[in-house]
C-alpha cells in the first residue's frame, strides 16, 4: 500500500491549527477570568517602609494580572556562618 504523504501532511496542518485555535481559546478565557482583587486592608499603624512594600506588591500584581505576588526575607546563622537572602515579587502561582 502506498502512502499519501501530501495528504497525511495537510491532515497534520489542520491538526496543528486546531491544536492552536483550542491554545488561543484556553489563554483568552484565563486571560479574561482573572480579574485583580481590590486591595486589602492595611493597618494603619504599619511601618512606612513595610507599607511601601505592600503596595509595590499590589501593583504589580494589578499591573500583571496575576492573583498574588509575595517578598520575603531571611537570614540564618549556624557554624560562624550567615547566610542572608530576599526575594521580591515572587509570583504566587509559580510556589503551588
Amino acid at each position: 500500500m502506498e502512502r499519501n504523504y501530501e495528504q497525511e501532511i495537510d491532515l497534520l496542518k489542520k491538526e496543528i491549527e486546531a491544536i492552536k485555535n483550542l491554545l488561543m481559546l484556553n489563554q483568552t478565557t484565563q486571560e479574561t477570568s482573572i480579574k485583580p482583587t481590590p486591595s486589602l486592608q492595611q493597618d494603619p499603624n504599619i511601618d512606612p517602609n513595610l507599607k511601601q512594600v505592600l503596595h509595590d506588591l499590589e501593583a504589580y500584581c494589578n499591573q500583571n494580572r496575576i492573583s498574588g505576588a509575595v517578598t520575603y526575607i531571611g537570614t540564618f546563622g549556624s557554624g560562624g556562618r550567615q547566610s542572608t537572602w530576599i526575594s521580591n515579587k515572587v509570583k504566587v502561582d509559580d510556589l503551588f
